[in-house]
């Protein structure tokens, strides 16, 4: 059942259990696709207080990009703009 996790082990269970209900992908308007969808949310809400992502800076997300072009792994900026 989902519930408010507090701890390192609430969250590594709570994900535990949200594994096995995504490899049983219940049907919507299930007991188990209610539950899924409550783990989904209490989990997100205790990753983003416990492990924020914060904005990169502009300037290193500009150099990331510039090089995973390069690589050959997406667009780059001259390419998707110009």
């Amino acid at each position: 059942m989902a519930r408010v996790l507090h701890t390192d082990t609430d969250h590594r269970e709570a994900l535990a259990a949200l594994d096995r209900l995504m490899e049983i992908d219940p049907e919507s308007g299930t007991p188990e696709a209610d539950e899924l969808q409550l783990l989904a949310l209490v989990v997100e809400d205790f990753e983003k207080e416990h492990f924020p992502i914060g904005l990169p800076d502009p300037i290193e997300a500009i150099f990331a990009e510039s090089d995973s072009a390069s690589s050959g792994a997406s667009a780059g900026p001259r390419q998707t703009v110009g």
